[in-house]
């Protein structure tokens, strides 16, 4: 189940939508600096550094939920993601209050393993649609037509098609890219420490080789990219949203739909935060990284505290990410590579 697993997830990191999706402030530099200062002060109340955490793929998904519903509500974006972060807090508390966080201790490697195949699933068929959306039904052949505007029609369909079958391309190298990295960090054509550091950085590797190659051959491709801006242009006042308090009983005409939809999407987020944390503190750093701190510190930190700082700065909702916590465990931790016999590794 872990090879099946590990290449779900590797082909779900192949086409991510863009973060500024979500919201026109939701920009790439707040995520970084809200997940620099965040994984801060996790390592220093949870006291584990190795534990990552940060945006993880269901959370941005349940952060367009979020923008979706208050577009659909006419509402600000801010007062209803507000409203949202204060029902997953709540949600948060009522779990840590019923002594939930001791389930932690049961989690296993398998539990990890089902839940990630599942979420890398839903990517890949979000993923997916996302890049056979962009092929166009019909591509028109410009020689077929005299009139201008029916042969820049023709022109434009052919380049939509160009731009679509280079992003498939480009999802298909990264796949085979990252496979490979997989298989050689398995094999025993490398020494084991190589091995060791290509596996731990085998997602990077694979972006930074589908960048060189788009630069080399499609730098003339209008492709689809992710904005990042120039650290020149960064606007350190776009880092802080605080929300308007005079503006949250500004709700519309359907207070209730307003309330009953933030309650919801507050409880499945909470209980994303709540699971991923739980795999990320247990089964992604046992048997390798022992945690001075209990559980439900990590649990205090991101299902109450945490999204109340996000709730107020407007700062993106963070969650465990064990894939990550995995590679810098494997990285950065040494495994006694000779433990007595019926001992695990320490």
């Amino acid at each position: 189940m872990h090879s099946s697993s590990a290449k779900m997830r590797l082909l779900a990191l192949e086409c991510r939508p863009e973060f500024n999706e979500v919201h026109k402030a939701y920009t790439i530099s707040l995520n970084i600096v809200a997940t620099g200062v965040f994984t801060i002060l996790y390592s220093l109340f949870a006291g584990q550094p190795l534990g990552s955490i940060g945006l993880s793929g269901p959370g941005f998904y349940l952060e367009t939920v979020i923008a979706l519903f208050a577009s659909l509500l006419g509402l600000d974006y801010w007062v209803y993601r507000f409203w949202a972060g204060i029902y997953m807090i709540a949600w948060g508390i009522i779990l840590i209050g019923m002594n939930l966080s001791s389930m932690v201790l049961y989690a296993r490697r398998s539990l990890e393993e089902i839940f990630s195949a599942f979420i890398s699933l839903f990517l890949i068929i979000k993923s997916i649609l996302f890049l056979f959306r962009a092929i166009p039904g019909t591509v028109y052949n410009a020689t077929d037509h005299t009139d201008i505007v029916q042969m820049n029609e023709a022109l434009s369909s052919s380049q939509i098609a160009s731009k679509a079958a280079l992003q498939l391309f480009l999802a298909l190298t990264m796949l085979v890219f990252s496979l490979l990295i997989n298989k050689l960090k398995r094999g025993h054509l490398f020494r084991r420490t190589f091995r060791y550091w290509i596996g731990a950085f085998n997602v990077p590797l694979g972006i930074l080789f589908v960048t060189v190659l788009t630069y080399i051959f499609f730098s003339t491709y209008p492709i689809i990219k992710l904005g990042v801006p120039p650290a020149s242009e960064a606007d350190p006042k776009a880092w802080i949203n605080l929300v308007q308090f005079s503006e949250l009983t500004t709700i519309g005409n359907y207070p209730a739909l307003v309330h009953v939809t933030a309650l919801i999407v507050g409880f499945f987020y909470c209980l994303l935060v709540f699971t991923e944390i739980a795999l990320n503190s247990v089964t992604a750093l046992k048997p390798k990284a022992k945690k001075p701190s209990p559980f439900v510190m990590d649990h205090v930190l991101t299902n109450v505290i945490f999204p109340l700082i996000s709730c107020i700065l407007g700062w993106p909702f963070m969650s465990g990410v064990p894939v990550r916590t995995i590679a810098n465990t494997m990285a950065l931790v040494k495994v006694d590579p000779h433990p007595p016999p019926g001992k695990p590794a320490e």
